[in-house]
């Protein structure tokens, strides 16, 4: 079997359905990167095979560029960046709404019969619901995801990436 390159990732709608969403906000989706503890999924869900990715390309090729630094999981920081961008807890029920009120709270579309997968996004839920964000789990069919994407008819998606070793 020929060796692969592949990530995973965490695609933030910008725009649903015409309208701007929370995720067109710059703060709030580098926040959701400093909730997203990259290396806790490696270690608990991938049984420590992988490395946190920080660009689409192997970081041993020369494609990778190497000035590039992840950014580690950061509570403090993700709750800085969200307030900035407009949420707090207005209600003092744990969860963030934004200046009209509404709860930080999002559905994320996943593969239903990728059982890693499902196990990330229960961990996402617990390490979002920190902040105050709720991540509402939806786990869907391929057939269907496609049709979402498509349509760009979701808030957040989680998908996979693999190629051969060489790159073009």
């Amino acid at each position: 079997m020929s060796p692969v390159v592949g990530y995973s990732y965490i695609g933030w709608n910008q725009s649903k359905l015409g309208q701007p969403t929370w995720f067109a906000d710059k703060r709030v989706r580098q926040a959701m990167t400093f909730l997203t503890d990259r290396q806790r999924i490696i270690e608990e869900i991938m049984m420590g095979y992988g490395e946190v990715a920080i660009s689409p390309f192997n970081p041993r090729t020369e494609q990778h560029n190497k000035t590039l630094t992840a950014r580690d999981y950061d509570l403090d920081r993700a709750r800085e960046l969200l307030q900035s961008a407009g949420f707090s807890d207005q209600d003092g029920d744990g969860l963030l709404e934004d200046s009209e009120g509404k709860p930080f709270s999002f559905e994320m579309v996943y593969f239903q019969d990728n059982q890693d997968t499902r196990r990330t996004v229960l961990l996402l839920k617990d390490l979002y619901a920190r902040a105050g964000v709720r991540l509402v789990p939806k786990p869907t069919e391929w057939s269907v995801m496609l049709d979402l994407l498509k349509n760009k008819d979701f808030d957040a998606i989680t998908l996979g990436w693999t190629s051969g070793l060489e790159t073009d």
